[in-house]
Parts: structure tokens; sequence; C-alpha cells
């Protein structure tokens, strides 16, 4: 990584948790997370293989350091459930919750993985934060690299035609969050072109 990427990436992993860590000793979102998470594992419960995998890779621990989260799932699902997180306290709050989640603080951008190695990856709602979709991209470019021949890609992102996702899409960040619809920045959404 060059020194420019670098202080980037700093940047950003202190901008999220500045973001991120007043969020995780607060129930405000509670209800709303249990709903998040129980859409998300009936989804994945019905994507996901029905065989064991070897290695699975979640891209985000948002869900896990605030409730539940996807982890008990899929942790039925893999012998190794590995997932990364920008904001350290994001991790220590998931990993306090699920001991056995191998976690690490990295970028989802440039993951610290070895090629080919997840027989699953599973990003829910990670790309939807990054700013312009050349990340989006770059995003992409990274789980098609660590994830093995043959694995499974389940994504999920904001549809920009859903009339509340168009609505807080155009209106400013600082406002939703002083009001209390937005806990944090999103980014670019794709969707139907």
């Amino acid at each position: 990584m060059n020194p420019k990427d670098s202080e980037f990436a700093a940047s950003e992993r202190r901008r999220w948790e500045s973001v991120i860590a007043p969020l995780l000793n607060t129930p405000a979102e509670a209800l709303w997370r249990i709903h998040s998470d129980a859409v998300n594992a009936a989804l994945l419960a019905r994507w996901l293989p029905e065989s064991v995998c070897l290695r699975l890779l979640k891209t985000d621990l948002f869900d896990e350091a605030m409730g539940e989260g996807l982890y008990p799932l899929l942790a039925t699902r893999a012998r190794n459930v590995a997932a990364l997180d920008l904001a350290r306290p994001v991790v220590a709050a998931a990993v306090s919750r699920y001991p056995n989640l191998l976690a690490v603080v990295g970028d989802v951008r440039q993951l610290p993985f070895a090629g080919g190695i997840f027989d699953v990856i599973i990003s829910n709602s990670t790309l939807d934060h990054f700013e312009r979709r050349e990340e989006i991209v770059t995003v992409l470019r990274e789980l098609h690299r660590v994830l093995n021949r043959g694995g499974w890609l389940m994504l999920t992102m904001d549809n920009p035609i859903n009339p509340l996702v168009a609505v807080r899409n155009a209106l400013p960040f600082r406002f939703l969050h002083r009001i209390g619809l937005a806990a944090y920045p999103t980014g670019a959404t794709c969707g139907p072109l």
C-alpha cells in the first residue's frame, strides 16, 4: 500500500470509528436491529448452500456489534467464520459477544486475506457506504480475489428505486442524523440502470 492510500485508509478508519463508537452503547436501534437481523437471516437461510463450508467471510460486523447479527446462523453453515470491519470498536464489540468469531480490523477495499480461501462471502449492505462507484468496483475485485473458484458471493445493497431509500439519499446526512433517521453516512447506491 502506498503512503497516500495508507493515509486515506487511516482517515476513513478514524471517521467510521467516530461515527460508530457512540452507537455501540445505545439501545435506540434495538427494534430496527431485531427486524433487520431477522430479515437478513431469513434471506441467508434460503440462499446459503445446504452443506457446511470450510471458510466463510462476512464483510462487516455492525450487525454483530449492535445485536444478534448473522453470526449464529453463519456459524451453523461454516466450520470457520471470519469477518472484518474498518472500525476497531465494532470488531471489539462483536468479538466480546461472539468469542469464536475470527474477526479482524481491515478495509474491504484491500482485504488482508490470501486469494481464493473463502467458500462463501456474505456482504450485506457493506458496499452502500462508499462515496464513489469506483470504490464498489474495487471491493468487488477484492471479493472475487479471496473467493475460491466455485464459491458463493451473497451481496445486498440498498435499492435506489425504493421510495424510502430515494428520500434518504436525497436529504443531507447531517439533517437525517440530527433527527435520528440515519446513524451513519450512506454512499453511492447502485441499482437497475
